[in-house]
């Protein structure tokens, strides 16, 4: 039993040692889009108040951005406002110059 054990540890290592094979690059054109968010305030249904009030922020090619806070801070509400299932009550979203999201009931609009 020991033997098996040791040969089986001796076949991991000599698999674990083993040089990959490299795999050609692929070559990817450089990213173009540009994400504009402007003044956007958000009103969720059955609400009054706004959840988000005047946020602004872009995102230019090769860019990212992380959505951090505590509890009922309207990360949510800014996901739905940029994924057009909850509308705009002021401000525009635009994707590559284009106004992407109307202020109305509609959602996605170019």
């Amino acid at each position: 039993m020991v033997q098996r054990a040791w040969r089986a540890r001796d076949s991991l290592a000599a698999l674990l040692a083993a040089e990959p094979v490299a795999r050609p690059k692929v070559s990817l054109p450089r990213p173009s889009a540009l994400l504009d968010i402007r003044q956007i305030s958000v009103v969720p249904p059955q609400s009054k108040a706004p959840t988000l009030r005047r946020v602004s922020f872009d995102l230019r090619p090769g860019e990212a951005v992380g959505v951090i806070g505590s509890s009922g801070s309207g990360k949510s509400t800014l996901a739905r406002a940029l994924t057009g299932v909850w509308p705009l009550a002021s401000g525009k979203i635009c994707w590559m110059a284009h106004r992407w999201i109307s202020t109305t009931r509609n959602g996605w609009r170019i």
